[in-house]
């Protein structure tokens, strides 16, 4: 509203002028004149313009808040070019405005034109007046916006507030963003809009919503490989877990252990509480998942295949020419295999595969060789195990020192 001051000293000259101007106005001798609009607008001012009419050196201008009545016609109400700014109106409001034309070049014989017809114009609504906007719901594409309604708009301008793009117009209180990227900072701006019946726009303020996240996408399923054991103390029954995202956008991971019989959750590892109590001789399944957060939100990933563990309970002897070992029964178990190796790291032969059902081996010989008196040997034992009819690699197992 550039001309806002320029013409409100123009009325004060005019309102001077007119105390001294006679009341001699003829009948309408001038072209009326056309082509009037609304050219801007703000809270509480509106521009119009018009055509300019041949011989007029004047232009008096009326408002009414129906068209009908009440038209604001007094001696301020002039301007000397086709345009003008009407002040000190309401925001976010209708109103009707005409214009006649005035030839004063004789002071005796004032010439006027008749009222043109009169047309809408709009103040713009008060941004001030609506609720601040708000996050409804969010996804990892999707931001959706709501506001309480603003006084006066029949329409609202959403924009994206870092680029000023016009992203689309909504005569509800409510927009949908879509087509966003997870994990991304977006911040949206609306602006309450007013429009006449001729189509004009009249919006001035604007309420902002700043750096709004989408959700992040939801974590990777996880493999086998991606989690499992850590570290294992058999000699105080403790386990540790850990888990490595392999897309690295997870915050942390879940860790679930289950006994293989009756199926009971024990324990829950996390990021920052992987440490398990275990009980000897009991089959454990396990699995994991990964999450992300949003906010004070877990966004969870789908859980992995199970993985399986058990601490056994093997006691043996080396005598000069055998070892005999003896192991209690693991629930689960679909047999045990016992190798022998006079390596610790490597280098086992199978003995033997024995069933469920045993609890008890005597070993002679390493592969070909009869075992002897004055030789160190290592003894592994595991527990092959079952879950339901499917036959599973235990990740631990028994290794003994036998000299």
């Amino acid at each position: 509203m550039k001309n806002y001051i320029k013409a409100m000293v123009t009325f004060v000259f005019l309102m001077a002028a007119a105390a001294v101007m006679p009341n001699t106005a003829s009948a309408a001798e001038l072209a009326t004149p056309a082509g009037v609009h609304q050219t801007d607008a703000d809270k509480n001012n509106v521009k119009i313009v018009w055509n300019a009419v041949p011989d007029a050196d004047t232009y008096l201008w009326s408002w009414s808040a129906d068209g009908v009545s009440g038209w604001s016609e007094g001696k301020y109400d002039y301007c000397f070019k086709p345009e003008t700014i009407i002040s000190q109106l309401s925001a976010g409001s209708t109103y009707y405005v005409r214009v006649k034309a005035a030839d004063t070049s004789d002071y005796e014989n004032y010439r006027f034109s008749d009222w043109s017809q009169p047309i809408q114009v709009a103040t713009a609504p008060d941004a001030a007046q609506m609720g601040a906007l708000t996050v409804a719901d969010v996804s990892a594409t999707s931001l959706t916006i709501t506001w309480t309604p603003c006084p006066g708009a029949t329409s609202y301008n959403v924009y994206d507030g870092t680029t000023k793009t016009l992203l689309g117009t909504v005569t509800n209180t409510t927009y949908v963003r879509n087509s966003l990227a997870p994990g991304n900072s977006y911040t949206i701006q609306v602006v309450p809009v007013r429009t006449t019946d001729a189509g004009y726009a009249a919006f001035d303020s604007y309420r902002i919503l700043s750096n709004v996240y989408t959700k992040p996408n939801t974590p990777v399923k996880p493999s086998t490989a991606n989690f499992g054991l850590t570290s294992i103390y058999y000699n105080i029954n403790v386990a540790y877990f850990g888990a490595t995202d392999p897309s690295k956008s997870a915050n942390g991971y879940e860790i679930e252990v289950y006994t293989m019989k009756g199926n009971k959750k024990v324990f829950t590892a996390t990021s920052s509480s992987n440490r398990f109590a275990v009980k000897r001789n009991t089959a454990y399944k396990y699995r994991c998942r990964f999450y992300t957060t949003y906010g004070n939100e877990k966004i969870y990933g789908d859980w992995s295949g199970y993985r399986y563990f058990v601490y056994q309970t093997v006691s043996g002897k080396k005598y000069s020419n055998r070892i005999k070992l003896s192991w209690k029964k693991v629930a689960n178990a679909k047999n045990y295999t016992v190798s022998i190796s006079t390596k610790e790291k490597g280098g086992y032969k199978k003995v033997k595969t024995l069933s469920s059902k045993s609890t008890s081996l005597t070993i002679r010989k390493c592969g070909k060789s009869k075992i002897k008196k004055n030789r160190t040997y290592y003894v592994k034992v595991v527990a092959n195990l079952k879950d339901g009819k499917k036959s599973v690699k235990s990740d631990t197992y028994y290794v003994g020192k036998a000299y």
